[in-house]
């Protein structure tokens, strides 16, 4: 009960629920933000040889309340030579710690809406690892 005290208490002041309740916050990344964002990734992906892209997707805000809502977004898809999308989810979803994407139209995505920028640095060491 305390915990979701605490919870329902952040909801009485509009920009404090925006920074402290993670979901609220992820759904409110603007676009232009989420660019950026996939830039940065992409740039750090290019500078140890990875070859990547950006693509618009869209994220799904998720079951509950709204099960088929679905927000703009950018994804960073790495272009591995010789290896199928399939093959790139499993050996990352594998790493430690995991790296969880998601495959859409034969290719494999990492929505920058669901990643946290201090996790760049794992996600393009975990790729390296796989890709070399």
């Amino acid at each position: 009960l305390a915990a979701l005290e605490v919870t329902l208490s952040h909801y009485q002041d509009d920009e404090e629920a925006m920074t402290e309740i993670r979901t609220l916050h992820l759904i409110s990344l603007t676009p232009e933000f989420l660019k950026t964002k996939a830039d940065r990734l992409l740039s750090l992906l290019q500078e140890v040889s990875i070859p990547a892209h950006i693509i618009e997707a869209s994220s799904q805000v998720g079951g509950g309340a709204l099960p088929i809502q679905e927000l703009p977004t950018y994804a960073v898809v790495p272009d591995i030579e010789g290896c199928s999308p399939n093959r790139i989810e499993a050996a990352l979803r594998k790493g430690r710690p995991p790296i969880i994407g998601r495959i859409v139209k034969d290719q494999y995505l990492l929505d920058i809406r669901t990643i946290e920028e201090e996790d760049f640095p794992i996600i393009v060491e975990q790729i390296k690892h796989f890709s070399s």
